[in-house]
């Protein structure tokens, strides 16, 4: 490419053209006040009516800008689960985002996980403890698959 600035004519490779770009950039995200816009792009917050009548809320964000990628669910707090999902929780948090959430029923932790637009949940249960598989839970489907523990 080839750029006219000042009279003066030079020759501009691609990889300089990129830390244009990225200087520019970073240049307007300084100028601009982000703290007073609100970007949604991709993301559709609603209320969905289940089958029963019930009603959940569902953050629906892509799964490459979730700032929380899986919930860690141990089933109750007893029999040995918690420490599983810890143990679990440890081996992923140094590559994905991941909450341990050991509170309340596995149907509220479902829909907090939802309204926050976490994109799976992974539940640790007694089946956990004898063959090594958890249970996946997909956001968006609600639809839930065993998988084994190394294949996470």
């Amino acid at each position: 490419m080839i750029v006219i600035y000042e009279n003066i004519k030079e020759q501009i490779t691609a990889d300089r053209l990129k830390v244009v770009k990225i200087r520019l950039l970073l240049l307007i995200m300084l100028l601009i006040p982000w703290k007073d816009t609100a970007p949604s792009v991709g993301i559709d917050n609603k209320n969905e009516i289940l089958e029963g009548g019930s009603q959940r809320v569902v953050l629906k964000i892509p799964f490459e800008i979730a700032p929380v990628k899986a919930a860690i669910l141990p089933l109750n707090a007893k029999d040995n689960l918690p420490e599983k999902a810890l143990e679990i929780y440890n081996n992923l948090k140094f590559d994905f985002k991941v909450q341990y959430d050991p509170k309340d029923s596995i149907g509220k932790r479902y829909r907090r996980q939802d309204a926050i637009g976490t994109p799976f949940s992974i539940t640790i249960d007694y089946d956990t403890l004898k063959d090594e598989t958890v249970t996946i839970r997909n956001r968006d489907t609600m639809l839930q698959e065993r998988i084994p523990v190394d294949s996470i």
